[in-house]
């Protein structure tokens, strides 16, 4: 009697086996990492005192720290939620300093000429 419950048994301990192993092995997809790879656009003041209102040409963060725009290059850092950046337009040098906000689909900063991230005015990008 007891080999005759262990027999119906068996086969319903394989199913619940192998279901519990093909539920627990289900991998969810994992959501994109938030990026500030991409196209942004936006204004900028040449006055900290003014807001943004002069048209920013688009800019293009590319993957591995890279930045290109139409008459523009250069490089990028992205720290946790802060941008810095630096590149040459024309032959001069500028560089910007931005918080990245609302799950990097805004940077709002300030830019300079040359090394100065600040000297310039204020500066807000969206992404495109």
């Amino acid at each position: 009697m007891q080999l005759n419950f262990q027999k119906r048994l068996s086969p319903l301990h394989l199913y619940l086996c192998i279901l519990l192993l093909s539920i627990s092995c289900k991998k969810e997809s994992d959501p994109e990492p938030l990026s500030v790879v991409g196209t942004w656009a936006g204004k900028y003041s040449t006055s900290i005192a003014t807001a943004p209102n002069i048209v920013w040409d688009p800019i293009i963060f590319k993957t591995g720290g890279s930045l290109a725009g139409s008459d523009r290059t250069g490089t990028y850092n992205v720290t946790g939620t802060v941008l810095t950046a630096t590149y040459v337009r024309n032959g001069a040098t500028f560089s910007f300093y931005c918080d990245i906000k609302e799950n990097f689909t805004k940077l709002e900063g300030t830019w300079g000429t040359g090394a100065s991230q600040s000297n310039g005015g204020l500066l807000l990008l969206t992404k495109q």
